[in-house]
C-alpha cells in the first residue's frame, strides 16, 4: 500500500476536517486570506462551515501568541480574527457553485457561507 492509498483510506474512515485559523478580514467584511496552523481530521458529526472563534478559544489553539496574532491592523486596514472551519465530508465534491457565487458577489464574510 503506498502513502497515498493510505491517507486515501484515513480520509475515508473519519470522513471530515476541522482546523482553527487566522482571518484577514477587511473593514467592509471581506476575507482576504485564511491561514490554518492547526488542523486535523475528524468525525463527520459536524455540519460545515467556519465561525469565529474567540480569544480563550484561540489561546487553546495558538497558544500565549493568540493575543499578538488576535488583532487590528490600522496601517493595514484589516483585522485578523481566529476562526474555525469544520469540512464534515471529505469525500463530498466542493461547494464549488456556492464558492463562485459568493466570489461574483463579492460576499466573503466569516461565517457567511454555511451549508
Amino acid at each position: 500500500m503506498t502513502g497515498s492509498t493510505k491517507q486515501a483510506d484515513v480520509m475515508a474512515s473519519m470522513g471530515g476536517a476541522e482546523g482553527e485559523g487566522l482571518a484577514t478580514i477587511t473593514g467592509d467584511g471581506r476575507i482576504l486570506d485564511t491561514w490554518f496552523p492547526v488542523r486535523r481530521l475528524c468525525e463527520p458529526d459536524r455540519p460545515s462551515g467556519t465561525t469565529r472563534i474567540n480569544l480563550s478559544e484561540a489561546a487553546t489553539s495558538f497558544g500565549s501568541n493568540a493575543p499578538q496574532l488576535v488583532r487590528t491592523d490600522a496601517i493595514r486596514g484589516v483585522h485578523v480574527v481566529a476562526v474555525r472551519t469544520t469540512i464534515a465530508d471529505l469525500q463530498s465534491p466542493p461547494l464549488e457553485s456556492l464558492l463562485r457565487d459568493c466570489w461574483r458577489r463579492g460576499d466573503g464574510r466569516v461565517g457567511k457561507v454555511q451549508k
